[in-house]
């Protein structure tokens, strides 16, 4: 072998390893943006389950203070500023399940709408027994307390479904 045809080979391996290290460079930077992704998209879903369950205690609480608020107060201006307070309470929360439905997973999506659908039936017999209280000009209504606690009772449920998909979502369970 001469010199020349040495270069030639020289030259080639030194091509082949140029080659091959920026091949496992590329490989490498795509694994860490792959990488920086899935933290970024499980930051963001932390976040959206952290503010959800937080909206969804603070529309529950709201939801309670009007239940009080009708049982034992005879001021229907006391009843509408319950019912103000569960209004803007509903809007939060909507809004933080849209956030849930967009960041996913399916699971924790379906999870959260379980939620809303009993937190609407919560909201469901608090309006009615507000109504009843408007018309009867009181709100110790017994049927109405009633639908409303196992409404608020059934709602246990569904915010344990959620928060588990929730941890699945975010790889908490390992």
């Amino acid at each position: 072998m001469d010199g020349a045809t040495s270069a030639v080979i020289g030259a080639a391996i030194g091509a082949l390893g140029g080659l091959t290290g920026g091949w496992f460079t590329v490989l490498g930077q795509r694994s860490q943006h792959r990488a920086e992704q899935d933290r970024w998209q499980k930051e963001m879903r932390r976040q959206a389950y952290t503010n959800y369950i937080a909206v969804t205690k603070q529309l529950s609480a709201a939801q309670w203070r009007m239940s009080s608020c009708l049982w034992h107060e005879p001021l229907p201006d006391q009843w509408e500023a319950a019912f103000r307070e569960v209004h803007d309470a509903w809007a939060e929360f909507s809004s933080a399940a849209a956030a849930v439905t967009v960041a996913g997973p399916r699971t924790a999506a379906d999870a959260a709408d379980v939620v809303r659908t009993a937190m609407s039936d919560i909201q469901d017999s608090a309006m009615a027994w507000l109504t009843a209280a408007r018309e009867a000009g009181h709100g110790q209504l017994e049927d109405f307390n009633s639908r409303f606690t196992s409404a608020a009772k059934a709602k246990r449920k569904p915010d344990k479904d959620f928060q588990a998909a929730a941890r699945a979502a975010l790889d908490a369970e390992t």
